[in-house]
């Protein structure tokens, strides 16, 4: 799941998952990207607690987009004469 945008909401999900099996102690994982930070950081100031932080090796969170066109790359590109797609009417 994602992080919920307010904090009450992850700490009530998260309670209900620790509820299902009251006879075992459980985990409750949060898979958080540095842009969820001031989230994690409203969470662990509503429960008072630091999370502690595990890190997956050789893991990213995110891959870097390709650039986007600009506007006038876009403008260019809508003004070049689209090319006749090629048919292969050829028998295999």
């Amino acid at each position: 799941y994602d992080v919920p945008e307010y904090c009450d909401d992850y700490i009530h999900r998260v309670g209900r998952t620790g509820r299902l099996s009251s006879k075992e102690k459980g985990w409750a994982i949060t898979l958080v990207t540095r842009e969820q930070g001031e989230q994690l950081t409203e969470i662990e100031k509503r429960i008072n607690v630091m999370l502690p932080e595990y890190r997956l090796e050789d893991f990213e969170a995110f891959r870097p987009r390709a650039p986007r066109q600009t506007v006038e790359e876009a403008a260019a590109a809508a003004q070049k004469p689209a090319s006749e797609p090629q048919l292969d009417f050829s028998v295999a």
